[in-house]
Protein backbone atom coordinates (compact mmCIF):
# COMPACT_ATOMS: atom_id res chain seq x y z
CA UNK A 1 0.00 0.00 0.00
CA UNK A 2 0.96 3.72 -1.05
CA UNK A 3 -0.31 6.63 0.57
CA UNK A 4 1.16 9.83 -0.85
CA UNK A 5 -0.30 13.31 0.53
CA UNK A 6 -0.52 15.21 -2.40
CA UNK A 7 -1.68 19.18 -2.37
CA UNK A 8 -3.20 20.44 -5.60
CA UNK A 9 -3.68 24.14 -5.62
CA UNK A 10 -6.72 24.86 -7.90
CA UNK A 11 -9.49 27.37 -8.19
CA UNK A 12 -11.26 26.39 -5.81
CA UNK A 13 -8.76 26.09 -3.00
CA UNK A 14 -6.68 23.53 -1.67
CA UNK A 15 -7.49 19.80 -2.42
CA UNK A 16 -6.04 17.34 0.26
CA UNK A 17 -6.02 13.70 0.50
CA UNK A 18 -6.86 11.90 3.77
CA UNK A 19 -5.05 8.75 4.78
CA UNK A 20 -7.84 6.35 5.69
CA UNK A 21 -7.98 2.58 5.94
CA UNK A 22 -10.58 0.18 5.27
CA UNK A 23 -9.54 -3.17 6.67
CA UNK A 24 -6.15 -4.07 4.92
CA UNK A 25 -7.19 -1.69 2.44
CA UNK A 26 -5.83 1.86 1.24
CA UNK A 27 -9.54 4.16 1.35
CA UNK A 28 -7.56 7.22 1.10
CA UNK A 29 -10.08 10.53 -0.31
CA UNK A 30 -9.21 13.42 -1.15
CA UNK A 31 -11.48 16.55 -0.03
CA UNK A 32 -11.41 19.87 -1.80
CA UNK A 33 -11.08 23.03 1.08
CA UNK A 34 -12.29 26.34 -0.31
CA UNK A 35 -10.23 27.30 3.01
CA UNK A 36 -7.58 25.54 4.91
CA UNK A 37 -8.64 26.96 8.14
CA UNK A 38 -11.18 25.38 9.28
CA UNK A 39 -9.23 22.00 8.94
CA UNK A 40 -6.70 23.24 10.19
CA UNK A 41 -7.96 24.84 13.75
CA UNK A 42 -10.10 21.07 14.30
CA UNK A 43 -6.39 19.41 13.64
CA UNK A 44 -5.07 21.84 15.92
CA UNK A 45 -7.56 21.08 18.84
CA UNK A 46 -7.51 17.53 18.46
CA UNK A 47 -3.87 17.07 18.26
CA UNK A 48 -2.84 20.54 20.45
CA UNK A 49 -0.37 21.29 18.25
CA UNK A 50 0.93 24.75 18.27
CA UNK A 51 2.78 27.27 15.09
CA UNK A 52 5.98 28.11 15.63
CA UNK A 53 7.67 30.21 12.74
CA UNK A 54 5.52 28.44 10.13
CA UNK A 55 5.65 25.13 11.27
CA UNK A 56 3.04 23.18 13.38
CA UNK A 57 4.25 21.11 16.72
CA UNK A 58 2.45 18.62 18.78
CA UNK A 59 3.35 16.11 21.45
CA UNK A 60 2.17 12.27 20.24
CA UNK A 61 0.41 10.99 23.56
CA UNK A 62 1.12 7.59 22.61
CA UNK A 63 4.86 8.34 22.05
CA UNK A 64 5.62 11.34 24.02
CA UNK A 65 7.61 12.33 21.29
CA UNK A 66 7.51 16.15 19.79
CA UNK A 67 6.21 16.16 16.03
CA UNK A 68 6.44 18.67 13.22
CA UNK A 69 4.21 19.05 10.09
CA UNK A 70 3.37 21.66 7.85
CA UNK A 71 0.41 23.19 7.58
CA UNK A 72 -1.06 20.97 4.11
CA UNK A 73 -0.29 17.93 6.70
CA UNK A 74 -2.49 19.53 9.34
CA UNK A 75 -5.04 20.40 7.03
CA UNK A 76 -5.30 16.81 5.37
CA UNK A 77 -5.44 15.70 9.01
CA UNK A 78 -8.37 17.99 10.00
CA UNK A 79 -10.05 17.92 6.91
CA UNK A 80 -10.45 13.72 7.76
CA UNK A 81 -11.91 14.99 11.38
CA UNK A 82 -14.34 17.17 9.63
CA UNK A 83 -15.36 14.65 6.99
CA UNK A 84 -17.72 11.85 8.00
CA UNK A 85 -15.39 9.11 6.35
CA UNK A 86 -13.04 9.67 8.86
CA UNK A 87 -9.38 10.19 9.42
CA UNK A 88 -6.79 7.29 10.19
CA UNK A 89 -4.34 8.74 12.82
CA UNK A 90 -1.76 6.26 12.36
CA UNK A 91 -1.71 5.97 8.75
CA UNK A 92 -1.53 9.94 8.96
CA UNK A 93 1.15 9.63 11.25
CA UNK A 94 2.70 7.19 9.09
CA UNK A 95 2.90 9.61 6.45
CA UNK A 96 3.35 12.86 7.59
CA UNK A 97 5.36 14.79 9.99
CA UNK A 98 8.68 14.28 11.36
CA UNK A 99 10.14 13.43 14.70
CA UNK A 100 11.91 16.32 16.38
CA UNK A 101 14.75 15.39 18.51
CA UNK A 102 15.74 18.44 20.36
CA UNK A 103 12.94 20.60 20.17
CA UNK A 104 13.96 23.99 20.81
CA UNK A 105 12.94 26.22 23.79
CA UNK A 106 10.04 28.19 21.61
CA UNK A 107 8.56 25.15 20.75
CA UNK A 108 8.49 23.84 24.15
CA UNK A 109 7.21 27.17 25.34
CA UNK A 110 4.28 26.89 22.95
CA UNK A 111 3.76 23.34 24.19
CA UNK A 112 3.18 24.95 27.41
CA UNK A 113 5.94 22.89 28.55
Amino acid sequence: MTTNLTRTMGVLGVVVTVPQMQGCSDASYEVSLGDDADAIAAAVRDLGAVEVDGDWYYRAEETGEVYECDSYEMAAYGAGLLDERGVDYSLWCTVSGSIVGDPSAEVLDALGE
